[in-house]
């Protein structure tokens, strides 16, 4: 018979002389053993004549199978693990990880995802997966499944991930280190959608030519506020005609090759990045299209690369470059046949580059030394960007370079009062605020950074708003209260 109990109170008797039936939950990769001095089953109908406190005792599933065909969980109280031949995650399966469990691949070893791999560690507690002392293992490898990692420090084998063959890539705050293994790139993504944020990647400058995330035929990727030392070729490398890619807020340094590659028919957005002491700060190749702005690029051998293939001279990359600094760079751009570069708004010390807006001059860093590129009070660079162009998060005119001088004494996040939906859509999405807020303006920028909605003194809760653009899109929203906020959208 079902019937509450009354919160804290301890007053009444229950249960007294009234069969109850009692079931064990169970948690994912534990088994029950027995009630404590009562049963080994785990549902029992019992009967309290008194006060009674009954055990129900667990146990961790420490043997774990080679085929995973149904969820499993890899628990903390069982590591570190330690795996000698091939794990398998079969379609409809997801394997899950504690936070703080470590994993050791034993040679060639790798764990094949077909069904979803969710490790999923924290700050204090990260997860952590290498090979045995002494051994090079294989990789993460996904086909057409899903990964998500989250707080995961990988120590390299013959690659840290291979994934391919569609499915979704999700990885976020881990950390990657290269091996000494002479062997492929360190994250490579085939026709799959992608997110790497908050991520640190260390190269192993032993190692010749492997890049950090080498990627192709993207359906969609994010790349936003990773880092990257040492990487002995690309950072990151985009082609095979890989569409809707953001690349924002790296900071790529002492890169062997490029820090940002973009070919083979690409279309890419890359914003507010630094990169700094490479052989080149960012390349476009091979009808691969980009757009460049508010970059930091400084003391690379090549700043901007636009080029083709030997074996397809008609080819050529084309860059769109605004708001950036070239800076220290033995060559600020090259350029081959049939590729083009435009340059506006953007600062050289090395020379005046034909285009509207550009600056000859100093940018004035505040100590470049260290790797200190934001912005002393008395830079050139300040409110010098493109008017049309996204204004800096304090709400004044773009600045030139990927760090804004701020001009306010604080900037407010209010994402949280804010929906936009659906995203992706087709013609129309709504904007929508919380029940206090009024909108006041709605503002949409391209690709390129242009202007291409806008729309004032709405004075609506709720708008629609209808445009016909496609691909990605950044939708600036101002409420009544003077509030701003940024939503990426993708338009079908």
């Amino acid at each position: 018979e079902d019937f509450l109990i009354p919160y804290n109170d301890s007053t009444h008797t229950y249960f007294k002389d009234i069969l109850v039936k009692l079931v064990a939950n169970l948690r994912l990769g534990y088994h029950f053993v027995d009630c404590e001095n009562i049963s080994t089953n785990d549902s029992i109908v019992y009967s309290f004549n008194s006060d009674e406190t009954i055990h129900a005792r667990f146990e961790a599933d420490c043997e774990f199978p080679q085929l995973i065909t149904e969820d499993a969980m890899l628990l903390k109280d069982c590591s570190p693990y330690h795996f000698e031949n091939d794990i398998t995650i079969e379609t409809g399966a997801t394997l899950y990880c504690e936070p703080g469990v470590e994993i050791f691949f034993g040679e060639d070893v790798k764990l094949k995802v077909y069904g979803n791999l969710e490790f999923t560690g924290t700050e204090e507690e990260p997860i952590t997966i290498q090979g045995e002392e002494g051994i090079y293992w294989k990789y993460l490898q996904s086909d057409n499944g899903n990964m998500h990692l989250k707080y995961v420090n990988i120590h390299s084998g013959e690659k840290a991930i291979r994934f391919v063959y569609g499915g979704n890539l999700f990885v976020e705050n881990c950390t990657f280190h290269e091996s000494d293994m002479e062997s492929s790139d360190l994250i490579s993504c085939e026709g799959a959608e992608v997110v790497f944020s908050n991520n640190t990647f260390y190269g192993n400058p032993a190692n010749t030519k492997k890049d950090g995330i080498d990627c192709g035929s993207l359906l969609s990727g994010e790349f936003i506020r990773n880092v990257f030392y040492d990487i002995t070729d690309d950072c990151i490398d985009i082609g095979n005609n890989s569409s809707n890619i953001f690349i924002e807020y790296n900071e790529i340094y002492d890169c062997e090759s490029m820090g940002i590659s973009i070919g083979e028919g690409s279309v890419a957005y890359i914003s507010r990045n630094i990169i700094a002491h490479c052989q080149g700060g960012i390349q476009v190749h091979t009808d691969g299209i980009a757009t460049i702005i508010n970059n930091t690029l400084f003391d690379n051998e090549i700043g901007i690369q636009c080029y083709h293939y030997d074996s397809t001279p008609n080819s050529g990359g084309t860059a769109n470059v605004i708001n950036t600094i070239i800076s220290q760079c033995t060559d600020d751009y090259t350029l081959q046949a049939n590729s083009q570069i435009d340059i506006s708004y953007s600062l050289s010390d090395n020379t005046l580059h034909t285009g509207i807006g550009n600056i000859y001059d100093d940018p004035s860093f505040v100590n470049a030394l260290n790797d200190d590129f934001q912005l002393l009070g008395n830079s050139p660079c300040i409110d010098a960007g493109d008017i049309l162009t996204i204004p800096d998060p304090d709400g004044t005119r773009a600045d030139v370079g990927a760090l804004f001088f701020n001009q306010s004494s604080f900037i407010p996040e209010f994402d949280k009062n804010i929906s936009i939906y659906p995203n992706p859509f087709s013609n129309k999405f709504t904007v929508r605020l919380d029940s206090s807020s009024m909108i006041e303006q709605i503002s949409i920028y391209n690709l390129l950074g242009k202007m291409i909605y806008s729309r004032s003194n709405i004075d609506e809760n709720s708008y629609v708003v209808e445009i016909e653009s496609k691909g990605l899109l950044l939708i600036l929203v101002s409420d009544k209260k003077g509030n701003s906020y940024s939503i990426k959208l993708i338009s079908k």
